[in-house]
This record gives structure tokens, C-alpha cells and sequence, in this order.
């Protein structure tokens, strides 16, 4: 479908808004944005989003303010327009990428969502120093002060350059998630092809990341690092904790250089983290032998 014309309300714009408008005009380039809350100029248009009453994906009717809103997540958390943008057009933005765009669609997306339905997803414990969220930059900072012009044309003008923003974090976020996808997939892909479960020697570095709990025997993956040496790093014991399955030798923590190449008999041998989750050398040949010592 071809969107030759988008609508959203004017005056204050908010970050579901402008990410919806950010997302689409990368889509439909050549569309003409048009801000109002006049349902007569709405109506004409061909997709309108976060005004009109009216959520209807056939209609490519988007707003959320309605009586009864336009649904919840399975997590409690209300949907707003980017949450139904996304839903409607986010897979195609993530160029068909599935699984990037079903991750993003339960984290980023639902961030904005829960940010613009006032749902609380963390504790503030120091109100003067809290937390600035992404959404904080749309909602409060972007937009004219009481103290400047607040005429609609100066909120339209703010918003256009909010929206020029929000296409760049938005494209960032989006080819980071499309990256990761692909680093998991590889990094399993290259797991599976080692002739020892226990460990994998990558082509580059990759991410195990959602992959790793298919991968329950790995202990340690080698990679070469972007400054050419070549690292030994262990496998955590899962999502959300920095314990290892299989750390290092005890007697390697904090030993660099010299030090290191003497314990472990590795010449070329540089580090080790005083956490025993990684350790390097300066050839790959190196880091296989420091691999080797580890396994034992």
C-alpha cells in the first residue's frame, strides 16, 4: 500500500507520535504530514494516527484515546499509536526480519506504549536525580517552552525536527536489533560445527545471546577482538547474571603480559580479568592454548 498522506494531531506531540511519523515517512518518503485535530481534514487522509477516535487497521486508523482505548498487551500494558504503528508497519521497517521485529516489538516498543499509558516500569528512589528516559526527550524537552512562541506553527516546526531526530535512533536501534539477530544465529550456527561441544572458535566476534540456552554444554568461545588480539571469554549460567559455568584458572585472575605468559607458559599471553570470564593473547594460536589450559 502506498501512503501518500499521513495525519496526527497538533500542538503538543508526544514520542509515540513522533516515532509513528519518524517510522512511517522512512517508509512512504514522499508523504505529506498534516497536523490536526479537525475530523473533516482527518477524514480525507489516507492513514491518521493518536487522533480520531478510531483504531482500524483496514482503514489505517490508529488512535488509542478512544472509549475502551485500542487493546492491551498480554503484559497489562496499553497500546499507544507506535505500539499500533509498529504492529501494522513495524516488519516491514525491520526490512522482514521476524525476529527483530517480534523483539522489539516486546522491549522498545513497549516502552512507549507503557511511557505514554502512564504505566510505571521501574521505582524511582531519588526523585531529584531521576532516571531520564528516552521518551523524557519527545514529551518534555522537545517541545516549545511556556516562556517561547507556542503558536501550532511553532509546535509543527518543533515537531518536524523531533521527528528528523527520531529517525536516526530509530534507524539505529533497528539495524543494532537486525545485527544481533544475525550474530546469534551465526554464533549457534558455528557452535554446531565444532567437533567439541565445550567450546566454539568463531570467524568473528558474535553474541550468543537468546541462543545460549540451546547451547547448555558451551563453556568458552574464542574470537578475535576489534583490536586484532584474540580472547577466551566464558559463558555466563544465563540471562541476567555475570556467573560463569566454567570460570578460568583461579590462578590467572589479574595477570597480565609477562606475568600471564610465565604462569600459563603461553608466550604470547596479555590478560586476565580478575573475574575469570575472559583472557587474551595475541595470536589465535595463543588463545587456543590458553583454551586448552582452561578446559583441563
Amino acid at each position: 500500500m502506498n501512503i501518500q498522506t499521513i495525519g496526527t494531531h497538533n500542538g503538543k506531540f508526544h514520542s509515540d507520535d513522533v516515532f509513528s511519523v519518524a517510522l512511517l515517512t522512512t517508509l512512504f518518503p514522499d508523504a505529506v504530514v498534516t497536523r490536526s485535530r479537525d475530523q473533516s481534514v482527518l477524514d480525507t487522509l489516507d492513514l491518521v494516527l493518536d487522533v480520531g477516535g478510531e483504531y482500524d487497521i483496514s482503514k489505517n486508523r490508529f488512535d488509542h484515546h478512544q472509549v475502551g482505548g485500542a487493546g492491551d498487551r498480554p503484559n497489562g500494558i496499553r497500546y499507544s499509536a507506535f505500539g499500533l504503528i509498529w504492529q501494522a508497519y513495524g516488519l516491514e521497517y525491520c526490512q522482514g526480519n521476524e525476529e527483530a521485529h517480534k523483539r522489539l516489538f516486546e522491549g522498545f516498543v513497549s516502552s512507549f506504549d507503557a511511557y505514554d499509558n502512564g504505566h510505571d516500569t521501574f521505582e524511582i528512589t531519588t526523585v531529584d536525580a531521576s532516571v531520564v528516559q528516552l521518551q523524557d526527550i519527545f514529551d518534555k524537552y522537545l517541545n516549545p517552552n511556556s516562556s517561547e512562541p507556542c503558536e501550532l506553527e511553532d509546535y509543527d516546526r518543533a515537531f518536524a525536527s523531533a521527528v528528523e531526530m527520531a529517525k536516526i535512533i530509530l534507524d539505529r536501534v533497528v539495524k543494532r536489533q537486525i545485527a544481533k539477530v544475525k550474530s546469534e544465529q551465526d554464533f549457534f550456527s558455528q557452535w554446531q560445527q565444532s567437533p567439541d561441544k565445550r567450546f566454539v572458535v568463531l570467524d568473528m566476534h558474535c553474541s550468543a545471546g537468546d541462543m545460549a540456552e540451546k547451547m547448555p554444554e558451551l563453556l568458552y568461545y574464542v574470537y578475535q577482538a576489534p583490536n586484532k588480539n584474540w580472547h577466551v571469554q566464558a559463558m555466563t549460567k544465563g540471562k541476567g547474571t555475570f556467573d560463569t559455568k566454567k570460570p578460568l584458572p583461579v590462578g590467572w585472575a589479574g595477570l597480565k603480559d609477562s606475568e600471564l605468559a610465565d604462569y600459563t607458559g603461553v608466550a604470547d599471553a596479555i590478560f586476565c580479568h580478575n573475574n575469570l570470564h575472559l583472557c587474551g593473547a595475541g595470536s589465535k594460536e595463543g588463545a587456543l592454548k590458553l583454551l586448552e589450559l582452561a578446559l583441563q
